[in-house]
């Protein structure tokens, strides 16, 4: 048996004890109005009792009991029945259908919002985003990671993007081989003579890099400024910076002349900074800053969690001006945890000036100083 309020139309609410003699007795009944039994038990429906509404049937003329699956937490977009939750921010709908179908999730809707960004184009087949929409409020709750292993031209970064300026900030990883625009396939003809006429190099993963750039500006034109960080990073997969310990045991003085630089000639300081980060398991999006010392860059990484220097080459008179930078910054940005400090083993002239480095930075309470 489940009892319902006086006024369960408006209120929706069932319980499963009487507490007033006006209250509406629900019990199971077939379509033939012989005795049934409720689908749950007892404990489940003591469980679910806030997902349970009546259901009043003017044409049976008796009252019912129906259960609504939410996708819980669901942001505001194209669904008719939602319902506001003021308190959090967060709407529900309920549970996708099996199929769907629509004008905003056509192939049309999707080349009017390409040719949005890219006026005056004809791309081949791209995703609406407003489909993408869907599956990442599935999928998700604001403040995830959406992860897309085929970015094509990137359609998933876009929908992140119109989310975060609806304040329901997600982040995305899109990953795409540079593949290059076939000029012998007739669906890219018309992509390529865009990507010719507008400067841009025919390769998918730079049609994707552009599309964000457009998307993130149009999305900061319309939210404002400052609203969301439309920015993104640009990552290549490339193997370590540092040179691998692979000795030649018949001349291992040789060996040794050849690891004396124990970083790959030709890498830059971005690419070596980046692999720090990824092996202190640092966030790949955590702020960067940049102050100049005696003519070299210093790095902070994660508001002072990391401070790095890695010119080629520090003079023992540059070392106590670099430190003294270092440990200046240090005090201003106050990190909660203790810093570590990187420098280029082989930017030292000798011994001293690495000794000395080490000292005064110990000194002034950062102990953690490597060498790469």
């Amino acid at each position: 048996m489940v009892s319902v309020k006086p006024a369960a139309a408006q209120s929706g609410q069932c319980t499963l004890e009487r507490v007033s003699a006006s209250q509406i007795e629900i019990t199971p009944k077939r379509g033939d109005l012989s005795d049934g039994r409720w689908r749950w038990g007892f404990d489940t429906v003591k469980a679910n009792l806030g997902i349970l509404h009546p259901k009043y049937s003017k044409k049976k003329d008796r009252w019912d009991v129906e259960h609504r699956v939410y996708l819980n937490p669901m942001i505001a977009s194209d669904v008719d029945d939602e319902e506001d939750d003021d308190d959090d921010n967060v709407q529900r709908t309920s549970k996708p259908k099996s199929f769907w179908w629509g004008g905003e999730i056509s192939s049309d809707v999707a080349n009017r919002e390409f040719k949005k960004l890219f006026p005056g184009s004809d791309p081949d087949y791209p995703k609406s985003p407003y489909l993408i929409d869907k599956i990442i409020n599935m999928a998700t709750q604001p403040g995830d990671i959406v992860l897309d292993f085929f970015a094509g031209y990137a359609t998933t970064g876009d929908s992140v993007y119109r989310l975060a300026s609806r304040k329901q900030g997600r982040r995305f990883i899109l990953v795409q081989l540079p593949e290059p625009i076939d000029p012998e396939n007739s669906d890219q003809a018309d992509t390529l003579k865009y990507c010719k006429k507008h400067g841009i190099k025919p390769i998918i993963s730079e049609l994707s890099k552009e599309r964000l750039r457009r998307a993130g500006s149009a999305m900061k034109a319309e939210s404002g400024e400052g609203s969301f960080d439309f920015g993104f990073r640009v990552f290549k997969l490339a193997q370590s910076n540092i040179v691998q310990w692979n000795p030649d045991r018949s001349n291992l003085e040789a060996t040794l002349a050849l690891h004396k630089e124990h970083l790959i000639e030709g890498r830059t300081e971005e690419d070596v900074l980046h692999e720090l980060l990824l092996k202190r398991g640092i966030d790949l999006v955590a702020p960067i800053k940049q102050k100049a010392a005696s003519g070299h860059t210093i790095y902070s990484i994660g508001y002072g969690v990391v401070f790095a220097c890695l010119a080629d080459s520090i003079k023992l008179s540059e070392v106590e001006n670099i430190a003294r930078q270092i440990i200046e910054w240090h005090k201003e940005l106050a990190p909660e945890t203790d810093s570590h400090v990187f420098f280029r083993d082989s930017a030292f002239a000798d011994d001293i000036a690495k000794t000395n480095m080490a000292a005064i930075l110990e000194q002034n309470g950062i102990s953690h100083v490597r060498s790469l």
